[in-house]
């Protein structure tokens, strides 16, 4: 009698420890997973420009069991470059191209768009062969645009520091590409204003310090019958990366 009772309790245990664990097993929970990139077809003569991302975070839901398995399973996004072309592609992350396992939901991607650079192999080799060197450049004259008003603007040049290879640096310093200016059309009365400065760069060089980093722009009364008068001319920024200091 006292075997059987034994035996009995024996078999309940088990099999109440394998209801519990079928049902732990079977209850959704939620998981972040990181999935990596996985750029194909990269056409003949292009590069990636820059540093690309490598991968993105995904919140998926499922049950114990599944969200176990993905974890073994060697997730990546595919994108496929094939089609693309010198410049800037922005690519969507679409859930199902993440070919998850039946019943995986997912709930959230991060970031849900990916922004890649694509550059000639040509510059990438310059950019990683050439030298990067730090350049101050020195009393900038600072214009001022958008505005009939007469203005003054203090201090009247701006020092800055920037990064870049060699012969963009170079050009930066002989041919007329800086341009440091300030964009006074919303400026609507005479008065004094604090205001940053808009610096336009090529492509390629970064900016790395401003002294000083605020101005403070002067606006005067109109001479009678000179509404229209401009005291500098309009400045039309370069093609490139525009800092606003």
């Amino acid at each position: 009698m006292g075997l059987k009772t034994a035996r009995s309790k024996l078999n309940l245990l088990v099999f109440l420890a394998a209801s519990f664990w079928a049902w732990g097993c079977g209850q959704a929970i939620e998981s972040d997973i990181f999935v990596p990139i996985r750029l194909d077809r990269i056409p003949q003569g292009i590069a990636i420009g820059g540093d690309s991302p490598k991968g993105i975070e995904i919140r998926v839901r499922g049950t114990r069991s599944q969200i176990r398995k993905l974890f073994n399973l060697k997730l990546h996004f595919p994108i496929d470059l094939a089609q693309a072309w010198e410049g800037s592609t922005i690519v969507s992350i679409k859930p199902e191209a993440l070919m998850l396992p039946e019943g995986i939901t997912v709930l959230k991607i991060e970031p849900s768009q990916l922004m890649l650079r694509l550059i000639k192999e040509e510059e990438k080799k310059v950019v990683f062969s050439e030298k990067m060197i730090l350049k101050k450049l020195m009393q900038i004259p600072v214009n001022g645009k958008g505005t009939s008003y007469p203005f003054r603007i203090t201090p009247p040049v701006i020092n800055i520091e920037v990064k870049g290879p060699v012969h963009l640096i170079d050009q930066l310093e002989h041919n007329g590409t800086l341009h440091v200016y300030m964009d006074l059309k919303d400026l609507k009365k005479a008065g004094i204003y604090p205001r940053r400065a808009t610096i336009s760069l090529p492509v390629g060089i970064v900016l790395v310090s401003t002294k000083p980093e605020i101005f403070t722009v002067t606006l005067f009364t109109p001479p009678e019958g000179r509404e229209s008068f401009l005291k500098h001319p309009s400045v039309t920024p370069n093609q490139g990366g525009e800092s606003t200091y």
